[in-house]
């Protein structure tokens, strides 16, 4: 059968693309929808074969059907190809001839088929198909993907192609398509499945398209696609995360929150994508855009409890804060502390000043000297006192009015006021001797995500205040605001 060319094998794949004109993706956001792209609402986000149907859509290949709004259709993704489409898709790449006579089969009759009966009389004559047997030819059985290629290669003319390398097709069951398979890997229409071509499973709508797209060179018909819409992020005081942890966007779309990838933050500030970013589809109809700390090795798909930053979506962007609602609730503005170098834990009298503790004295009794908002789930406050740029921790707490939940580094000669502080005269970490003096160092509070993501303090710190010089111990100091809080903006185009 001879190659089409011109506008006869432009009509060809017309006919082709006519057929799975059912497809669907998921929800296209305003702008490419005004660009011509549909709002697809039965695909999932991300899916691989998005790009495929919006190509086929803007070449008008695929119409889909429509759904409940002016700009959203179905796409059927799932949905098997029938034998009787797959015939009736090579008729039409033929140019719809009409056949010299019938064709036998009995089956073929039925209500709903009258669609395909020419299309099956000239696939016989052209021995294209032979049917199941001579009066069966199985219209509504689904097509496989050894016979789909099968179709693409004639179609391009059946040129001669060497040994297929996947595995199953050594199976001689589908000896016949070795060939076929081996012309899609070729020039490839297919990369097969985990290093499989699995020939006899059913083809479906979805792997129609992308067949389809990696087909269209051969046809010469251009692949471009207009691509969907990106979320851009910009941040300021947003600082690079340990080695734990990354950050992820998310666009709250019908209150349900979708991936606009994960990312890190460098040392100059800058966003660096982690890995494949999701295809956005219906990023229009986000009505919030929320970051969070997520685990480095994350089997949860769903967003982690940490929200760090997030802003309500007005005409395509988002002003992103800690404040807002879906984020921490709190800019920390009646934030106060108070602190004393002092070691209780200790007996020795010489290291008064290698201890902090978060309390106030002024009124004789020791009381809590922090002030602190309670924070959401997958947060936790850490104390922290910073001596020559190493960051020595206090111990993480919830209630700025009980002690915190740990003491690594405290004695064991008494015990410390049942509020958030820390002695460090035991255990000193690498690079550290015990005790220190921790006049001219500084204190912080910051807000940490839980799990940790590293060994450092986190950029949102509410407190924060440099020890002054030449001190005594026990003497209560006032802690003062922390550096601005980490800030955002998000852009949907």
């Amino acid at each position: 059968m001879r190659k089409p060319q011109g506008k006869r094998a432009r009509a060809l794949f017309v006919a082709l693309l006519t057929i799975f004109a059912a497809l669907s993706v998921f929800g296209a956001p305003a702008a490419n929808a005004e660009a011509g792209l549909p709002i697809w609402t039965d695909v999932p986000d991300g899916a691989i074969y998005i790009a495929d149907i919006d190509w086929a859509f803007e070449q008008g290949f695929v119409l889909g059907l429509a759904d409940a709004g002016d700009n959203e259709r179905l796409a059927s993704p799932d949905r098997p190809l029938s034998r009787i489409e797959a015939v009736t898709i090579l008729h039409r790449m033929a140019g719809s001839p009409a056949p010299t006579a019938a064709h036998t089969f009995t089956d073929t009759d039925e209500p709903g088929l009258e669609f395909g009966q020419d299309a099956v009389s000239w696939a016989v004559e052209e021995g294209v198909v032979l049917g199941r047997t001579g009066t069966e030819f199985a219209p509504r059985a689904s097509i496989t993907r050894a016979a789909l290629v099968a179709l693409l290669h004639r179609l391009a003319g059946s040129p001669a192609a060497g040994e297929t390398t996947f595995p199953d097709m050594d199976d001689p069951s589908v000896a016949w398509a070795r060939g076929h398979v081996a012309w899609a890997a070729e020039n490839g229409i297919t990369k097969g499945n985990g290093g499989m071509f699995l020939p006899m499973d059913v083809t479906n709508r979805a792997e129609m398209a992308i067949f389809a797209r990696r087909f269209a060179p051969t046809l010469d018909i251009p692949t471009d696609v207009t691509p969907r819409a990106a979320v851009a992020l910009d941040f300021t005081g947003l600082e690079p995360l340990g080695e734990n942890a990354v950050y992820e966007g998310w666009l709250i779309i019908d209150g349900a929150p979708v991936s606009t990838g994960r990312f890190s933050i460098d040392d100059a500030g800058a966003v660096q994508p982690e890995g494949a970013q999701p295809t956005l589809i219906n990023a229009a109809a986000a009505t919030t855009v929320v970051v969070t700390i997520e685990p480095a090795v994350d089997p949860d798909p769903a967003p982690a409890a940490t929200h760090v930053l997030a802003g309500d979506v007005a005409a395509g962007a988002a002003t992103l804060a800690v404040n807002h609602a879906a984020a921490l609730g709190t800019d920390f503005a009646t934030a106060a502390g108070k602190y004393v170098l002092a070691t209780p834990t200790t007996s020795d009298t010489t290291d008064e000043f290698s201890g902090v503790w978060f309390i106030d004295m002024d009124m004789g009794a020791t009381q809590q000297g922090l002030t602190l908002p309670t924070l959401p789930a997958g947060w936790e406050y850490e104390g922290w006192a910073v001596l020559d740029g190493t960051p020595l921790s206090t111990g993480r707490f919830t209630d700025p009015g009980a002690a915190d939940l740990a003491a690594p580094f405290s004695g064991t000669d008494g015990s410390g006021p049942p509020f958030p502080g820390e002695d460090f005269v035991a255990n000193a970490p690498d690079g550290v001797t015990f005790p220190v003096d921790l006049r001219g160092a500084t204190v912080e509070i910051s807000v940490e995500p839980e799990p940790d993501d590293g060994p450092a303090p986190f950029a949102i710190k509410p407190l924060v205040a440099t020890v002054p010089d030449g001190i005594d111990a026990d003497v209560v100091q006032t802690m003062g605001a922390g550096p601005a809080l980490p800030a955002g903006t998000a852009t949907i185009g």
